[in-house]
């Protein structure tokens, strides 16, 4: 349900009609195509593209106010309270599962009653979320947007959108630049945001547990397991991606270096004849198979 709170806000401005409006005009809606509107004209309410958390359209964005008769205030609070719980209603659960790396079960926390949304299907949450947190700063790990370091933007983005592909993907890359210059800022301890909640392979592992049939996440999480040296657990992953779509070059790509890494030449081999029959345009996975002598 709504937060107390945002219902609280809400009902204290009955007695005006808040009208939140873009610097550029567009607008968006909760959920939906830009407006929400009461027929006879009591309210439109529109949602400003600076939001910094969806709940918080009651107290952010508004541009001016107009008195309304007591009728209307009704159905102007009634909308909105509709409208905003309705919205931040997730879809599902995304409990933490699995084990990291150093042999402890996964745990986390979740965005209150926020989330979780799908990646792939909830694109009016993304654009919000994104927005607030997953800028580009916040996605090529040069800062964050409510912290220092990027890795708080990171944790909120995953928490609320489990199978994020870019944000896991930043993750990764975090994880890899962790042990540089971002290790050293978080051991100083005077900046926030340098330091990822969870261990990637939890964030991943959830992903794969909340969306099972996004081949994406599942193609990350065996990328990240190479990169680690896990390789027949690697294989496995991309095997599984493998089966939710069968047909994407890039996944078969990936798992044929790995093929090629536990030196199963021929399954190898015979992904990278069909690919660069295709006119793949990567050659690292030719020049492998070559430098083993299996080309």
């Amino acid at each position: 349900m709504i937060s107390s709170e945002i219902q609280l806000a809400l009902l204290l401005r009955m007695n005006k009609l808040v009208e939140f409006v873009t610097p550029s005009q567009s607008h968006r809606n909760l959920p939906g195509d830009g407006r929400a509107q009461i027929v006879n004209r009591c309210i439109v309410c529109y949602v400003d593209d600076n939001l910094r958390h969806p709940l918080n359209s009651a107290r952010k964005g508004m541009a001016r106010f107009s008195y309304l008769s007591t009728p209307c205030l009704l159905s102007v609070a009634v909308l909105l309270v509709v409208s905003i719980d309705t919205w931040a209603v997730g879809d599902g659960s995304a409990p933490w599962v699995g084990m990291s790396h150093a042999g402890f079960a996964c745990s986390g926390s979740n965005v209150g009653n926020f989330g979780p949304y799908d990646y792939v299907t909830r694109k009016d949450v993304l654009r919000v979320v994104e927005n607030a947190h997953f800028t580009p700063r916040v996605q090529n790990l040069q800062g964050g947007e409510n912290a220092a370091g990027p890795t708080s933007d990171l944790d909120y983005v995953l928490k609320v959108i489990p199978n994020h592909h870019l944000a896991l993907n930043s993750a990764m890359q975090f994880h890899v630049l962790q042990l540089g210059k971002y290790q050293q800022l978080s051991q100083k301890r005077k900046q926030t945001g340098y330091r990822l909640k969870s261990p990637v392979e939890c964030y991943l592992q959830r992903a794969i547990n909340y969306s099972p049939g996004d081949a994406t996440s599942r193609m990350l999480y065996a990328v990240f397991l190479q990169r680690e040296g896990q390789l027949k657990q690697s294989a496995q992953q991309y095997e599984k991606a493998l089966e939710l779509a069968p047909t994407a070059q890039n996944i078969e790509y990936n798992y044929a270096l790995v093929l090629v890494e536990l030196k199963r030449y021929e399954p190898a081999r015979e992904i990278a004849k069909r690919l660069y029959g295709d006119n793949f345009p990567l050659p690292g996975l030719k020049k492998r198979l070559q430098a083993a002598k299996e080309w």
